[in-house]
């Protein structure tokens, strides 16, 4: 995990976890991690707030049909937001991007208050889907500044095809799984309250299945996992 005083690359060994995780090999030879099944007892409380239908959409080019935002290249660039998220939670959502030089970002810790396009952002973190690079970057965000990458990941994009991010989030500590197969984690010390947002750049993508989940009381459920 990196230091306890530095939003940066550098790593320690030990820290907290938020999940046990399952630990598989495809082909017998292939390590992969995903969170167990167990996650989805615990957290099972799904917020009524964040659903497609209620995304405030801070500029042109989205359309919602069901649970799925579709958002448009024509425009360059968009975002959909959602005022408040809970300090501990489940975030979990298919995102699909038709173009593999195109940007998705899902900012956490969002300005409270949604009425021109210049007001959806505050400090907080960014998850960057970097088809361009090749990437899953985690950076701490302030305003337009992006600064280094505080955890990466290596993914290979495949046009219009589903990622599936499952994230959980605990005011201090981020810990994301990637199509049920790859894993991250860091701490975030600089987390606060605010909302949700989801940014798509020079490309057409995909939101679907967007739910956000909150903890079961801590009684048997937690006591089971």
């Amino acid at each position: 995990l990196p230091r306890r005083n530095c939003d940066c690359m550098e790593r320690i060994w030990g820290g907290n976890m938020l999940c046990v995780r399952e630990l598989s090999f495809a082909d017998g030879r292939t390590p992969q991690t995903k969170f167990v099944g167990a996650l989805e007892t615990v957290f099972s409380e799904k917020d009524p707030a964040v659903t497609a239908e209620n995304a405030v959409l801070c500029g042109p080019g989205w359309r919602v049909r069901g649970d799925t935002m579709y958002a448009s290249s024509s425009v360059g660039g968009t975002m959909a937001a959602f005022p408040t998220l809970p300090d501990i939670c489940r975030i979990s959502v298919d995102i699909a991007m038709t173009d593999k030089h195109g940007l998705v970002d899902l900012f956490l810790g969002t300005h409270s208050a949604y009425s021109t396009e210049k007001e959806y952002l505050d400090e907080g973190y960014v998850l960057m889907l970097d088809a361009a690079e090749g990437m899953i970057r985690l950076r701490c965000h302030y305003m337009w500044d992006q600064r280094n990458d505080i955890a990466v990941m290596p993914y290979s994009y495949v046009p219009s095809k589903p990622i599936h991010l499952d994230i959980l989030r605990d005011r201090g500590i981020l810990e994301i799984c990637v199509d049920r197969k790859q894993t991250m984690v860091s701490r975030t010390l600089s987390d606060a309250p605010g909302g949700l947002a989801i940014s798509v750049q020079d490309t057409d993508a995909s939101v679907t299945g967007l739910a956000v989940y909150t903890m079961v009381h801590e009684s048997q459920d937690m006591q089971t996992v």
